[in-house]
């Protein structure tokens, strides 16, 4: 690595606390931050798993009651010191103005790269699906990138309000990164045999009727959407009322799924022994992002001190995405002609247009006489689960107790399980138990230590997580 890309993060981050020493004294201007270093331990086999420190920078100035910039910036240094290259990212995560009473009262716009949160429930919501997902840390629920975008938002009444947002640019999710970057990678089955038919008329060859076929490689091709604004943008609008104390919202959204689908599959053979029964073949694989209608409707309230929420989406795709496979011709392989039939692989249809999915939440929690608090979450489809049949069960529930005059917090029981078909739970579940402490030295500092355990089988996300168990250790320092 040249000496350049190793300072650079301290540049940037000396020329932004400059700037805001400078711009403090400005009447109106106020800064927040933390500082989080974040390292984790596999506990099967003591390998590192994730080495993260941030630097986050806020900064809000207000210009009287007319109008409100906000920033929000991320300093990081990831990675470990014998890898090829340690990734220092400055980002801008947020970077927004806010202008009060646009064009009439009420009424207020926003415009810029910002995080526009929809949803009741805890940290998993259906509903919160305008800026893209950023699942480099899969255990980082909640996580949205920043959008650039232009909001209205009005508020007919103190208990009502109608927000409009229009994004102009497509933006692709953030796929997990380090021993978790292949969680979420499309998979593709092929027949493990490709039957060898010829044509009458033509002379017989010493092949089987069918080779066994291996993959060697998976070559992903990433398509975005045309750039222009007919196929980039998307929009959404929401009506939020409240009602007998009950919050309510109706939201619909318009556009892109952040994580792709494969759209075409072209099969190449890298090498044919029909008499020895093997073929080696790599495929090339176009990936696309669908396009969805989603509706939305959530609501949260409390009912005699037990806090309540619920939260649904409604996924519609606007046409039938299918996976067109294009298998080789054996005979152009084999140099002649030699009568072989060219196999097919029938067209795999990933999204029915005329078959929508819901994914949905029920939650609900209540704080214990003794202050114990308790969190009990049922959720209905996790968020990179899409289409009718591979939606998944969650039950998912914290306890925890804070101890020693609010010193120590401790969550003995977290975490939660998956299942994946009723039918037969042994081979398709997860299992994941998440116990941490976290003391609290200052109203600044918090410092957790925890361990994650999972177990699983079957084919689902969570389920390949099972050789990943970990303890952690996690600071942070809030200025």
């Amino acid at each position: 690595m040249r000496m350049f890309d190793f300072i650079k993060p301290i540049i940037f981050i000396v020329v932004l606390f400059g700037a805001t020493y400078h711009l403090k004294a400005q009447e109106g201007l106020q800064w927040r931050g933390y500082f989080q270093p974040d390292h984790r331990l596999n506990l099967n086999n003591g390998d590192w798993l994730w080495n993260e420190n941030r630097l986050s920078l806020g900064f809000d100035k207000k210009f009287e009651e007319k109008a409100k910039i906000t920033t929000d910036i991320w300093v990081r240094n990831m990675g470990f010191s014998n890898e090829h290259e340690l990734i220092k990212v400055p980002e801008i995560r947020e970077a927004k103005i806010e202008i009060y009473d646009f064009l009439i009262k009420k009424l207020d716009l926003s415009i810029g790269r910002q995080r526009i949160k929809w949803g009741t429930a805890d940290k998993i919501n259906p509903t919160d699906n305008l800026n893209p997902y950023d699942l480099e840390d899969i255990w980082d629920f909640g996580r949205h990138k920043g959008s650039d975008a232009i909001m209205l938002r009005y508020y007919p009444a103190d208990d009502a309000k109608i927000e409009a947002v229009y994004m102009p640019l497509f933006q692709q999710a953030q796929f997990p990164i380090g021993v978790y970057s292949s969680l979420l990678m499309p998979e593709f089955v092929f027949p493990d045999s490709m039957a060898i038919v010829q044509k009458p008329g033509y002379p017989l060859l010493p092949f089987p009727a069918k080779t066994g076929i291996t993959v060697d490689t998976v070559v992903l091709n990433y398509f975005n959407p045309l750039m222009n604004l007919k196929n980039q943008s998307s929009f959404a609008f929401k009506a939020a009322k409240q009602f007998f104390g009950v919050d309510f919202s109706l939201s619909y959204n318009y556009g892109y799924d952040g994580l792709p689908i494969a759209s075409e599959a072209n099969v190449v053979i890298d090498s044919l022994n029909l008499i020895q029964n093997k073929t080696y073949v790599h495929v090339n694989t176009q990936l696309i992002y669908p396009r969805f209608h989603r509706f939305g409707f959530d609501f949260t309230g409390n009912l005699k001190g037990v806090g309540v929420w619920g939260e649904a989406c409604l996924i519609k795709p606007d046409k039938t995405y299918k996976l067109i496979t294009h298998l080789p011709d054996i005979n152009q392989v084999l140099g002649f002609d030699a009568g072989i039939v060219q196999p097919q692989i029938p067209d795999s249809v990933i999204f029915d247009a005329n078959k929508p999915w819901l994914h949905f939440v029920l939650g609900m929690d209540y704080t214990f006489s003794n202050g114990i608090y308790t969190n009990f979450q049922y959720v209905h489809g996790f968020l990179h689960e899409r289409g009718v049949d591979d939606l998944n069960d969650y039950y998912l529930l914290r306890l925890e107790k804070k101890l020693f005059d609010d010193k120590l917090k401790l969550a003995p029981l977290s975490g939660g399980f998956m299942i994946g078909d009723y039918n037969d739970v042994k081979n398709q579940y997860a299992l994941f138990w998440l116990p941490e402490l976290t003391y609290y030295p200052n109203d600044n500092a918090e410092l957790t230590i925890g361990v994650k355990y999972i177990d699983g089988k079957g084919g689902a996300a969570f389920s390949k997580l099972k050789d990943y168990d970990e303890v952690y250790l996690k600071l942070k320092y809030s200025f």
